[in-house]
């Protein structure tokens, strides 16, 4: 069956000189695009578009009114001043919303609302990701093979090969796009291998989203042959797949010209809906049935309402062999009459004109035969092998044991210096502390001597310190009482800053002696604390330093052992023993600036081994792994060598990981005989019939009608082109 050709059977075939209008809503999770469409001649013409968010709820559809809110305003705006107003609307719907091409309960539900509120006839309802497929197909003349990941405040990832959707999934956006994209492909175990370009579209710009997904490691941990491609697909390309979905099957050369000025085209009749529609892969159409009727104009309208009657229509593919038929009868060769005299009556009054017929028809025959050529190309579904294994490159070896995985290596060594700059991080605080004088005060019987450096605790604390020494007397009885000894000494704030100035009359006490026996006054008050912070060198600030400029060297004198090496031989810098010559930093641990410098002189020492015969080994090992119906396409075989260790003799020892395309084994000669002078329906349903072929795409020379469309007669015309795209 034809793509969308469902679509054919539910919205009217028009004379393409007569125009006639529709609505169209395309339906997210979080808005929808309301449109007005129609086809002038051969050209689809969207006369405007709206787009309306809305807010759906955990309890949809009981929360289905906003949705309904957000068609109403859109198809109005969309509408505008437009005349005549369409009667007739076609849906695109969510991935997320179909189970098996149908409509999920709720969802259907909620359309049925939205058909009642906005009293227009339902004609058809299209899956986004199809209608999508669809119309890249058209544009690019092949069916698509890519990953659609639709991005708004959730993400739709769908995994398309061949315009077939293998896979789909929405989940809620989170922080990281191309985290969330990787989780979602994960979840799909029964993909081998995914197609190597990723198509992104959405709501508004998507060149930062662009930039966040090439610059992805995709192939970490997903089964891509290659880095994808990210490409974006243009704007509204929802809506314009969506229409051009319905346009296409009115008229199957339609091509898409946008409208901005509303036009008045000639009143368009509205054809009743049928009671029977057949099902496509791409989606799946409303029928007539129980929705409650509702006025239009006054005309009473049965709109549909349970979107599902299945059924095919009868003698659909009677009708197209009829047409067939009919047009090769037109080409039929007329019969010659008999008993034509001689050569001189072939060339006089009818026989002459039989004669060149007669001629013509040979020619075309001839020309049919030897001259049309086709180039048909052959989807297939490759098989990934991964492996993991070791070997080893040992300098002691002149030639490779590929048995047990060893290969000969080289021991290279240069001498390299370069000088580096980084800026410093650490913070310091300098400044001065506070200074000023004490009282200390002796309430014991006995004289009391404090030495410099002597220790006062203060308030928030605070501590001071003597700046020289002091003996202070005993207490002595006087007329009314005691009088406790004391004296005068200046001190100092332990810590620099401001906070050290204290005022005067401040309560002090002495370290480790008792407030009872000892006590202390700040005298005169402290001042002349202050503080900053500078920028000081750290000893990170020098290590990080030192790594960068090492790593730096290291790949220097890759370069430089590269260039000298010959051959295939090959130098990692991860195999490299570095010895350091010369370091000097021109700043030490704690000085203050705000950069420092280093140079280095290291010599470096490393072992060069052949690629081609670590290759080799690889190769050797995955074609023992090939299993039968396949064959290892050398190609397209991908090897990861990382070193896992490096011995002090210079042995290196690898962890070797292979991926290699295992191709499906296909007898081309025997293809070419089997298609010969087929239709090109025939051609796919033969191919698709070998095991892992998902489908073709067939180009002919000359272009001829439908009808009279098949392969070459002559195998030798027919070339086959192997994708595994």
């Amino acid at each position: 069956m034809a793509l969308f050709d469902f679509l054919s059977k539910i919205i009217p075939q028009k004379n393409t000189h007569q125009s006639e209008y529709f609505f169209a809503l395309d339906i997210k999770n979080d808005f929808v695009t309301g449109s007005v469409w129609g086809l002038e001649s051969n050209k689809l013409r969207i006369i405007s578009l709206v787009n309306r968010k809305f807010n759906p709820e955990p309890t949809f559809p009981e929360s289905s009114h906003t949705l309904t809110e957000a068609a109403n305003i859109a198809l109005d705006e969309a509408l505008a001043d437009f005349q005549p107003e369409p009667e007739k609307i076609l849906f695109g719907v969510p991935d997320s919303w179909l189970t098996d091409d149908e409509l999920k309960q709720k969802y259907a539900t909620a359309l049925k609302r939205l058909i009642k509120e906005i009293d227009v006839l339902p004609i058809a309802y299209v899956s986004s990701t199809h209608a999508i497929c669809h119309y890249l197909q058209r544009q690019e003349g092949v069916p698509t093979t890519a990953i659609l990941v639709e991005i708004g405040e959730s993400l739709n990832v769908s995994v398309v090969k061949a315009g077939k959707v293998l896979a789909s999934k929405e989940v809620t956006r989170g922080e990281n796009i191309a985290r969330d994209i990787e989780k979602i492909l994960l979840s799909f175990p029964d993909i081998e291998v995914l197609p190597a370009k990723i198509l992104i579209y959405g709501k508004g710009k998507m060149g930062h989203l662009k930039e966040e997904l090439t610059s992805f490691n995709w192939m970490a941990q997903l089964p891509f042959l290659h880095l994808p491609k990210v490409e974006e697909l243009e704007g509204e390309i929802g809506i314009k797949s969506l229409t051009f979905a319905g346009a296409s099957e009115i008229n199957p050369n339609v091509h898409l010209e946008h409208q901005t000025v509303p036009i008045n085209p000639a009143p368009a009749k509205v054809q009743p809906m049928p009671k029977t529609i057949s099902e496509d892969v791409y989606g799946t159409a409303f029928v007539e049935g129980d929705i409650a009727s509702v006025k239009t104009g006054d005309k009473e309208t049965q709109q549909s309402v349970d979107l599902y009657e299945r059924s095919s229509i009868p003698g659909s593919k009677d009708l197209l062999s009829q047409k067939k038929n009919g047009l090769m009868d037109k080409i039929s060769m007329p019969s010659i009459p008999k008993g034509m005299p001689d050569f001189g009556r072939l060339l006089s009054g009818s026989g002459f004109i039989f004669t060149i017929v007669g001629i013509i028809l040979a020619v075309l025959v001839v020309g049919y035969i030897f001259f049309p050529k086709a180039e048909v190309t052959v989807f297939v579904d490759p098989r990934i092998l991964e492996k993991e294994t070791q070997i080893v490159a040992d300098p002691k070896l002149t030639t490779s044991d590929e048995a047990n995985k060893q290969i000969a290596g080289k021991v290279v060594e240069t001498t390299v210096d370069g000088t580096a700059k980084a800026q410093a991080t650490g913070k310091k605080p300098v400044g001065d502390p506070a200074k000023g004088t004490v009282v200390i005060y002796n309430k014991t019987a006995s004289s009391k001597s404090f030495p410099s450096g002597t220790v006062l605790n203060g308030p928030n604390n605070l501590s001071f310190v003597l700046d020289n020494s002091v003996t202070v007397a005993s207490q002595s009885a006087v007329e009314g009482g005691i009088s406790f000894g004391k004296a005068s000494a200046n001190a100092t704030a332990s810590t620099i800053g401001p906070d050290g100035n204290l005022a005067a009359g401040k309560d002090l006490t002495l370290k480790g002696l008792s407030e009872s026996e000892v006590s202390a006054k700040v005298d005169t008050a402290f001042s002349g604390g202050v503080s900053k912070d500078v920028i000081v060198v750290t000893s990170e600030d020098q290590k990080k330093l030192l790594a960068s400029l090492t790593a730096d060297l290291k790949k220097k004198a890759q370069e430089e052992l590269q260039g000298k090496l010959t051959g295939d031989m090959k130098i990692l810098e991860e195999t490299f023993v570095e010895k350091v010559l010369k370091q000097a930093f021109t700043k030490n641990v704690g000085d203050q600036a705000s950069e420092l410098s280093l140079t280095l002189n290291v010599n470096l020492k490393g072992t060069a081994y052949s690629d081609t015969e670590l290759k080799s080994i690889v190769g050797k090992l995955v074609e023992t792994n090939v299993p039968d119906g396949f064959e290892l396409d050398l190609a397209r075989t991908e090897t990861q060598a990382s070193v896992a260790k490096v011995e002090k003799d210079g042995k290196i020892i690898f962890t070797a990981k292979y991926k290699a395309k295992l191709m499906p084994k296909l007898d081309l000669d025997k293809i070419k005989s089997e298609i010969k002078f087929k239709a090109p329906d025939e051609v796919e349903q033969i191919l698709k019939s070998y095991p892992n072929v998902i489908g073709a795409d067939i180009k002919s020379v000359p272009e001829l009608p439908s009808p009279l469309l098949r392969l070459p007669i002559l195998p030798q015309n027919i070339n086959i082109v192997i994708n595994s795209n």
